[in-house]
C-alpha cells in the first residue's frame, strides 16, 4: 500500500499536479474526516463530526429564539441541514416544511433575504427534531438485504397494492373527499396506505416498492416536494413511518401494463350494497342513550368504521382483523355491529356461540316476520330504539350522492343484547307481564308480538317499550 501511494504521488506530480500533503491521508487507515464527515470502512457508516453538529444545534437556537428570525438565518440555517444529509437518514423530510415556509417569505418580501418571517408549527418542530438527532448521527453506506416487495397503483376510483412475498392483493375505494385529489396526491396515498398494511409489524428493513408514478417515486426520493403541499403532506407520512420503523425504500418504477396486480386491485371492488354506513352523529346518540361505550366495530371498512378498532369483510388497510365469523367474539366485551342483512341470523348465532359475557349493540331492520327479529328481541336488556330512514341517514363514504334504495319505507332498530339469559331474564323482570283487555287474546310465551304503533314488543309475555331516537312533538 505504501509503495502504491508513493507510486500515486509522483505520477501526480508529474503530471503537474500539486499534492496537499497536510490536507492528505498518506497512511492506510478505515476511520477517516473528510469534509466534516468521519467516514468508517469497517461499519460502512458515514457520521457527522461533533463541531459540525454543535455549530448547527447553536444556530437552531438562535433561530427558535427569535419570534421574527431573518430569511437570511433561515436559509444559512437550511443549508447547514442539507450539508449534513449524507450522515442523517431522514433529514430531507425535516427540511420541506421550512423551505416551503421560507420560499413563501421571500415571495412575500420580494426576494429580500434581510426582511424577517414567521416560523409555522411544523417548522418548529422540524428544528426541534434536526437538535435532537444531528449529534451522532449515522448512516449506513451499504443497504439492508431487501426483505419485502411491495406494488401499488391508483385511480381515480380507489387504490389497490400487491404484496409479492403473501401473494396478496388488496384494493379499496376513495372516500368522497379523497377522489377530489390530483392524481398524483393519489398515487403517494395509495404507497402510503400500502406501505402501513403490509410493514405495520416490520423493523429494521428493507422494502423494494414499485410505483407506475414517476412523480410519486422522485417525492418519495427526495423525502417531500416544495412544489406541491399536498404531496409533501402525503410523502411526509410515509417516511416518518419509514423512520419509526427502520425501514429503507428502494423505489423503483414499472409501466402500467405490466403493474397488473395493483392496477386491477385498485379498479375492481366487492358489492357496494355490503358499505352502507350508519350516519356518525345517529351512532354517537345511540351509544349516548345506552351508556355503550364500543370495543370494536365488527362490520367495518377502511371508510366506515365507527371506533379506531374495526373487523372487515376481507383484508384492508387499518382493520384489526378480517371476517367477523372467523374471530373470537370473547375477547371485546362491547361490540358494534351493523351487518349487511343477509347475516343478521348468522350475526347472533354467533353471539350466542360467544362462551364469555359479551354485550352487542346491534342496529337491524324492523321486519317483525323475520326469523332474527324474534331472536334478537329475546337477548334484549334496554329498551330498543327506534328510528325512521332518511337521506342521509344511511351513506356511501366513495359516493355521498347515493341514495339507500329502501330509505322511503325502511325503519331501523337499535337493540343493546347480552348473550346471558340471566341478564336478558332480570331485564324482562322489570316489565309487567302482558295483561290482555276484557275479550282481547292473550299472547303466550313463544310469542313475539309488535303492537301496531311500534311502541312496544312483547318479549315471552312481558311488554317491552321502544323509545324512538328523535323525540316528536
Amino acid at each position: 500500500l505504501h509503495e502504491n501511494i508513493t507510486h500515486s504521488i509522483e505520477l501526480l506530480q508529474s503530471l503537474g499536479y500539486s499534492v496537499n500533503k497536510k490536507k492528505s491521508e498518506l497512511i492506510p487507515t478505515t476511520r477517516i474526516c473528510f469534509l466534516g464527515f468521519i467516514i468508517d470502512s469497517v461499519a460502512m457508516t458515514v457520521q457527522m463530526q461533533d463541531e459540525k453538529a454543535h455549530k448547527m444545534i447553536d444556530h437552531a437556537n438562535h433561530i427558535l429564539s427569535d419570534p421574527s428570525p431573518s430569511i437570511r438565518s433561515v436559509a444559512s440555517l437550511i443549508g447547514q441541514m442539507t450539508a449534513a444529509l449524507p450522515a442523517v437518514k431522514f433529514g430531507a423530510v425535516h427540511i420541506k416544511s421550512l423551505e416551503i415556509s421560507k420560499n413563501r417569505a421571500l415571495v412575500a418580501s420580494q426576494g429580500d433575504f434581510q426582511a424577517s418571517m414567521q416560523l409555522s408549527h411544523w417548522d418548529k418542530v422540524d428544528i426541534k427534531w434536526w437538535q435532537n438527532h444531528v449529534l451522532g448521527a449515522t448512516k449506513s453506506i451499504v443497504p439492508r438485504p431487501i426483505t419485502k416487495t411491495l406494488f401499488s397503483d391508483a385511480s381515480n376510483e380507489g387504490f389497490g397494492f400487491f404484496d409479492q412475498e403473501r401473494h396478496r392483493k388488496v384494493g379499496g375505494r376513495w372516500s368522497a373527499e379523497e377522489k377530489t385529489q390530483h392524481i398524483n396526491v393519489l398515487e403517494l396515498a395509495a404507497a402510503e396506505i400500502c406501505l402501513r398494511a403490509c410493514c405495520a409489524d416490520m423493523y429494521h428493513a428493507h422494502v423494494k416498492f414499485f410505483l407506475d408514478s414517476q412523480v410519486a417515486i422522485a417525492c418519495i426520493r427526495n423525502q417531500g416536494s416544495t412544489r406541491s403541499i399536498n404531496c409533501n403532506r402525503v410523502t411526509r407520512k410515509i417516511l416518518l413511518f419509514c423512520e419509526e420503523h427502520d425501514l429503507d425504500l428502494t423505489l423503483e418504477y414499472i409501466r402500467s401494463e405490466h403493474n397488473t396486480e395493483a392496477d386491477s386491485a385498485s379498479r375492481e371492488f366487492r358489492n357496494p350494497d355490503t358499505e352502507w354506513s350508519l350516519d356518525t352523529k345517529i351512532f354517537n346518540r345511540l351509544c349516548n342513550r345506552f351508556q355503550f361505550c364500543p370495543d370494536i366495530d365488527m362490520f367495518a371498512s377502511r371508510l366506515n368504521h365507527k371506533v379506531p378498532t374495526f373487523c372487515s369483510w376481507e383484508w384492508e388497510p387499518g382493520a384489526a382483523h378480517t371476517d367477523a365469523f372467523a374471530i373470537e367474539w370473547g375477547r371485546f366485551p362491547n361490540i358494534y355491529a351493523f351487518p349487511p342483512f343477509s347475516v343478521i341470523t348468522r350475526v347472533l348465532k354467533k353471539f350466542l356461540a360467544t362462551d364469555s359475557r359479551v354485550h352487542l349493540l346491534l342496529v337491524i331492520p324492523w321486519w317483525t316476520t323475520q326469523p332474527f327479529f324474534t331472536l334478537a328481541t329475546k337477548l334484549l336488556i334496554a329498551p330498543p330504539i327506534a328510528f325512521k330512514v332518511g337521506n342521509h341517514t344511511l351513506s356511501l363514504q366513495h359516493d355521498k350522492t347515493q341514495l339507500h334504495p329502501l330509505r322511503k319505507k325502511l325503519r331501523l332498530l337499535a337493540m343493546f343484547l347480552s348473550n346471558s339469559s340471566t341478564e336478558s331474564k332480570v331485564f324482562r323482570d322489570q316489565y309487567l307481564e302482558c295483561s290482555p283487555g276484557h275479550g282481547a287474546r292473550s299472547h303466550t310465551a313463544s310469542i313475539n308480538h309488535t303492537s301496531g304503533d311500534g311502541s312496544y314488543i312483547v318479549v315471552k309475555g312481558v311488554y317491552i317499550p321502544v323509545t324512538a331516537l328523535f323525540r316528536t312533538a
